[in-house]
């Protein structure tokens, strides 16, 4: 609900430690219905114009939107702009300018500081907001152990995707398994 506080909500953001660093594993989620349909994915450092500051300041901006009408975000390959959510990732929200909704009740409006570079600013968060963090299982040693600890962690891995395929495409599944397997046994044969 709209009132619902988010410092106090038993849903946690997730972090999905992934086989890949492709973003591939994410797609395939999207296509499967684990992930919304709806949610924004935000690709960060894929090409070497994301690591100028202008190019921090878009993505930060679009991931901003998403808080303020309650979307979900995906976020792969976010190490370098992680220190912008600190307040939102720790669940520190307050709460500013009451507002009236559709009924005319008196509804809280939270909002956490969002920063850039030195620059940090209360922004809306709709108490719906949920950021899911992407990592490939190779990344781990370099993302920071109070940055781990902020969200739920998922290991994802192949075999997992595959028993997500829904029933009327198990044959395919099982398929699809078996042509793997066979590749994997002429790999290392």
């Amino acid at each position: 609900p709209d009132d619902a506080d988010p410092n106090t909500s038993s849903v946690r953001n997730l972090m999905i430690i992934g086989p890949t660093s492709s973003g591939s594993a994410v797609d395939l989620m999207l296509q499967l219905g684990i992930l919304p349909a709806t949610a924004r994915v935000v690709h960060v450092d894929a090409f070497e114009r994301d690591s100028e500051d202008s190019a921090r300041v878009e993505v930060v901006a679009d991931i901003k939107k998403a808080m303020a009408h309650g979307e979900t975000v995906v976020l792969l390959n976010s190490l370098s702009i992680q220190g912008s959510f600190y307040d939102v990732f720790n669940r520190h929200f307050r709460v500013l300018a009451p507002r009236k909704d559709a009924d005319g009740r008196t509804v809280p409006s939270f909002f956490a500081n969002v920063a850039i570079g030195t620059l940090s600013k209360p922004c809306r968060v709709h108490p719906s907001f949920r950021a899911i963090v992407v990592f490939p299982e190779a990344a781990m040693p370099i993302v920071p152990l109070p940055l781990r600890s902020r969200f739920a962690k998922f290991r994802l891995s192949c075999e997992h995707l595959l028993q997500a395929v829904p029933s009327n495409l198990s044959g395919l599944s099982a398929e699809l398994r078996a042509s793997v397997d066979d590749m994997v046994l002429r790999v290392h044969d």
